[in-house]
């Protein structure tokens, strides 16, 4: 999986029965997370882009960018939906 290096427009497919906002959640140390990607929680709690890490638990697709880069654990939250999304796929 590639990593996001911007914000990307990501659709929303059909109207899901599990779609919902989640409340702020806050994001890891040392992290950027761009709109529209897709995001992940990993063992300490903190939001992070979302990868083939087997130890990471997808959430959806962030709402905002946040740009952690020097912030500590925690220092920013980031808006997360929960749905169905079209993202594509690379090789």
């Amino acid at each position: 999986m590639t990593a996001a290096t911007d914000n990307i427009l990501t659709d929303e497919k059909g109207d899901s029965p599990l779609a919902r906002t989640f409340p702020p959640l806050p994001v890891a140390a040392s992290t950027h997370i761009y709109q529209g990607t897709m995001v992940a929680v990993n063992l300490t709690g903190y939001l992070v882009p979302a990868s083939a890490d087997p130890t990471l638990r997808v959430l959806g697709r962030s709402e905002e960018e946040v740009d952690n880069s020097a912030g500590s654990a925690g220092a920013k939250t980031c808006k997360v939906r929960r749905g169905i999304f079209g993202w594509t796929n690379s090789a």
